[in-house]
């Protein structure tokens, strides 16, 4: 999006930076305005997510934010030969807000006054979450920022000390955190934006890199029948990601595991009206949702995006089901299906699993057949945009 709106610098302040060797003008983190300075606010505000396939709660906060880290590199024409270059680069953090407050003039113009054509913006909430311990050859986020906020002094000083590659280490950042397949709490969450003039006012909403699969479950059949979920499994997952490309890791950092998880002895079926169900379950109640404990938080596998062209190399979901009925030996049978939405979800059209989407199974299941009278596969975006269901189980 363009601004028309363009704010003038008074020269003698970029004489006073230059002399005080301030390599960016950011502002303290407790700070909401610079004064007569114009500011620009961008809002991380998660109030935007929704729990969009169920209203119940889940361990750990996964809409929480601790800490918020800003990167933003100022694009612009040279002026001596026109080509394309980073002209500055700022960094800021906050520590339990979701919003930041900068300069305008980090959008338009350099600290020399060249003008600006567009920013790359960068966020990352709960930075430490994401066990990033390398950018590069820079040892530590610290080192990173340090070196950028050296290169940003020499440009000041008149020399073009930034390479594109400077900006290439942040957009290609891989995450892999430590993975918690009960709770994730205050997880990574990232966002990138290009903003081309200046605004009084940014939203960027922060999506998660993880998506979360859950499972619930509809019997019907003969009152006196007994159904066990055995197993439940889920091949083509990864357990790390880009923070800022919505793009397959390719090897060797995309291996793709496979999440299995054995039920059998889980006393934490819900049903709608909010009572508990210990396995081997009978038909005739509503439908049951897995959750982790009492207290009703939903379980779910997690994965970091893989999305694929085609059916063949979609992430798979398999679910063991044994059913006793009257006196006749137990029966097992496996159902198969492919995840995959060509619809699409919201402006998103895939195959296997998007980064910040639900997923739940729901699997309804004839006791005494043991056949699959309806399976669907309901996603959403986390920022509730409605669902869409994926195709039956085969």
């Amino acid at each position: 999006m363009k601004y028309g709106r363009q704010y003038k610098i008074v020269i003698y302040l970029t004489l006073l930076l230059v002399a005080m060797g301030g390599c960016t003008k950011e502002l303290p983190a407790n700070t909401d305005s610079p004064g007569e300075n114009k500011t620009t606010r961008i809002i991380f505000n998660s109030s935007d997510f929704t729990k969009a396939d169920l209203q119940t709660p889940t361990d750990g906060n996964e809409d929480g934010i601790n800490t918020i880290d800003l990167f933003g590199f100022l694009w612009g024409h040279d002026q001596n030969n026109g080509t394309l270059k980073i002209m500055n680069f700022f960094h800021q953090r906050v520590t339990g807000k979701d919003t930041i407050v900068v300069e305008s003039s980090y959008f338009e113009k350099s600290l020399r006054g060249e003008k600006g054509k567009y920013t790359n913006l960068y966020a990352i909430a709960n930075r430490d979450f994401a066990n990033v311990n390398q950018i590069g050859s820079y040892a530590s986020w610290d080192k990173y920022i340090a070196a950028m906020r050296g290169k940003t002094n020499s440009v000041v000083a008149g020399n073009q000390a930034f390479l594109p590659e400077d900006e290439a280490l942040l957009n290609d950042l891989i995450s892999q955190p430590a993975f918690d397949n009960f709770k994730w709490d205050h997880p990574i969450m990232a966002k990138k934006i290009k903003v081309e003039g200046g605004a009084s006012t940014i939203s960027m909403p922060l999506e998660r890199l993880h998506c979360r699969i859950g499972f619930s479950f509809v019997l019907t059949g003969n009152s006196s029948d007994k159904i066990t979920i055995d197993t439940i499994r889920i091949k083509k997952v990864n357990i790390k990601g880009y923070l800022f490309k919505e793009e397959n890791l390719t090897p060797p950092y995309g291996d793709r595991f496979t999440w299995g998880y054995k039920p059998s002895s889980v006393k934490f079926m819900r049903d709608a009206s909010g009572v508990f169900h210990s396995q081997p379950l009978s038909p005739g109640q509503s439908k049951l949702t897995m959750c982790n404990n009492e207290n009703g938080a939903l379980f779910y596998l997690y994965s970091f995006q893989y999305i694929c062209d085609n059916e063949a190399e979609a992430s798979t979901i398999e679910i063991w089901v044994t059913s006793e009925s009257g006196g006749d030996q137990p029966h097992t049978r496996t159902l198969t299906a492919p995840l995959y939405n060509t619809s699409g979800t919201g402006t998103k059209k895939h195959y296997g699993l998007l980064r910040n989407h639900s997923y739940e199974v729901i699997s309804t299941i004839n006791s005494t057949t043991l056949e699959l009278e309806n399976v669907t596969v309901e996603t959403s975006d986390w920022i509730d945009r409605g669902n869409t269901d994926i195709p039956e189980f085969q």
